[in-house]
Parts: structure tokens; C-alpha cells; sequence
């Protein structure tokens, strides 16, 4: 099987760490700078990487003030885009998993190798790049993004992107938060019923089965989705969860949850507008969310 299924979560950084290419990448930086604003700078260091040009300061409100020299070095540029092609691996790998699981094969095998992959590359990137150890911060940051899909490998794990993702790259960390949670809202206020599977399921981005009964009810004894709306809004403020709007918001409550009876939500948008228009306050929600943090 291709495990990577023509998507390569990490190629930026396998092909940045194969040698030392500082040089090159500074050249190119530098060179890049030329060809967009010309024969604007006053100094160029191709050494240490460094550009002093001629620019515009901005005083306090926003506007034009001086013109005067402004420096532009290889190093805070490289770091941003450490940063963004980190973010980009994110996305592809989400991609990839997606795919796998969609085609019905296993991902333990792509999982391992891309443990094998990132570990490869925190050593490279301390051998070739030890004056950027950003480099070597934003694989670790990705072999513990990668960690959290370890359960995901699990025989009785079923992967949907319909349920919600508690949002913490630290997986350990991410599943103590779960058993809080749970004891929270299923032991101590009571606010959803359901089995333990379906509820660690519904914020790992697992499918649930039989659904997270919301039990918290209107005074005329209806289902109060204007409170299960503030409870998710809550935790997404929070990051708890990944954020999710529109639509997708939605589908994911509607998948997720189910009224006291077991019965299928309806009408989530009307129940958001009711919370946007109007003032509610669940002190209750509150105070769940404020002994997570």
C-alpha cells in the first residue's frame, strides 16, 4: 500500500534537512528581496544574511512618519516560514489520515513511519541547522501532533471527521482533559448521558454510535440547545476543541449530540441565533469550563 497516498505531510522539511543548505536558502532569500524591490537597499550582508534598506516608520496611530533604515534578516523570515510550512504539515497529515481511513485501510503502518520520518528529522535538524533550533522545536511540535492519532490505530477505533477534536498536541495531556470532562458533565452536573466509548469518541474524532444525550432542559422540559450551543462555543473560545463554524458546526453537534430522549437535534442554526441575539448566561457552563482551565 502507498501509505502516503501521494501526499507527503513532511516533504518541505525532508527535502530542508537532506544537507546544510543555509547558503543556498540565504542566497535565495536575499536574491529574492532584489528581483522584487530592486536597487532599493543600502546594505547587504549575504554572510550573516542581513538586509538594510531604506523604508517607511509608522508612529503610534498608524501613520507615515520617517523614512528611515530598516533591517531584514534571513533568520526571523526562515523562522515564520518554519512556522507556516509546520502548520501546512498539519493540514497534509490530517489529509492523509482522512484518506486512509476513507479508503477503509488501517493507519498504523503510515503512523509508524511517519514516527520513524519526524524522528529522523529532529536529528537532522540539530546536526545541519543548530543555529535554528526553531526548526528542531517545530518537528517535536509535530511528533506530538502525530501522537495524538496513536488511538486512531487501535483496532476498535473508527475515525469521523463529523465528531469534535479536543485540540492539544500533547496526547497524554489531551486524554487526562477528557476524563475531566467527562467526570464534569456525565458524573458531577449530570449535563450529558451517554457511554464512556461515544463520549472520549466525540472529541477524538471518533464515531459515536449511540450519541451524547444533552439532559439540560428548558422550564417547560424541552431540550435546551441554546445551552449545549453556549457549551461548544465555550470550549471552542477556550481551545478546547477546534474551531468549526457554519454548516460543519452544525453537522457536528447534530452527529454528536441527541435530546434527552435519544432523539435526533433539529434546528441547530435557529438555537445559534437565539444565543447571538439574545443575552443567555449558563453560570453552570461557566463553571465547567473554568475548572478545566
Amino acid at each position: 500500500m502507498d501509505v502516503n497516498h501521494n501526499i507527503i505531510p513532511f516533504s518541505y522539511f525532508q527535502d530542508l534537512l537532506e544537507i546544510d543548505k543555509t547558503k543556498i536558502l540565504i542566497n535565495q532569500f536575499i536574491n529574492d528581496f532584489i528581483n522584487e524591490h530592486g536597487m532599493s537597499y543600502t546594505k547587504i550582508d549575504r554572510t550573516k544574511g542581513e538586509i538594510t534598506y531604506l523604508g517607511q516608520y509608522y508612529d503610534y496611530y498608524g501613520n507615515p512618519d520617517v523614512i528611515g533604515e530598516i533591517l531584514y534578516d534571513f533568520e526571523s523570515y526562515f523562522e515564520i516560514k518554519i512556522i507556516q510550512e509546520k502548520n501546512k504539515a498539519k493540514s497534509n497529515f490530517i489529509i492523509a489520515v482522512s484518506h486512509i481511513i476513507n479508503l477503509g485501510h488501517p493507519i498504523n503502518e503510515f503512523l509508524e513511519i511517519s514516527r520513524n520520518i519526524l524522528t529522523n528529522l529532529e536529528l537532522s535538524s540539530l546536526t545541519y541547522y543548530s543555529d535554528y533550533l526553531f526548526i528542531k522545536d517545530a518537528i517535536l511540535e509535530l511528533s506530538r501532533f502525530v501522537a495524538q492519532y496513536d488511538s486512531f490505530g487501535s483496532n476498535d477505533f473508527k475515525y469521523s471527521n463529523q465528531s469534535f477534536l479536543w485540540d492539544n498536541e500533547d496526547n497524554e495531556y489531551r486524554k487526562n482533559s477528557l476524563i475531566k470532562l467527562y467526570r464534569l458533565v456525565v458524573v458531577k452536573y449530570k449535563l450529558i448521558k451517554c457511554n464512556k466509548s461515544d463520549f472520549f469518541n466525540a472529541f477524538s474524532n471518533g464515531e459515536v454510535k449511540y450519541g451524547l444525550k444533552w439532559m439540560h432542559l428548558t422550564d417547560n422540559g424541552e431540550n435546551c440547545k441554546t445551552s449545549l450551543v453556549y457549551f461548544i462555543n465555550r470550549l471552542q473560545e477556550e481551545n478546547f476543541i477546534t474551531e468549526s463554524s457554519g454548516k460543519i458546526y452544525n453537522d457536528k453537534i447534530c452527529y454528536v449530540f441527541r435530546g434527552k430522549d435519544g432523539e435526533t437535534l433539529k434546528n441547530i442554526k435557529h438555537s445559534k441565533s437565539k444565543l447571538k441575539f439574545n443575552f443567555y448566561q449558563y453560570d453552570f457552563i461557566d463553571d465547567i469550563i473554568n475548572d478545566l482551565i
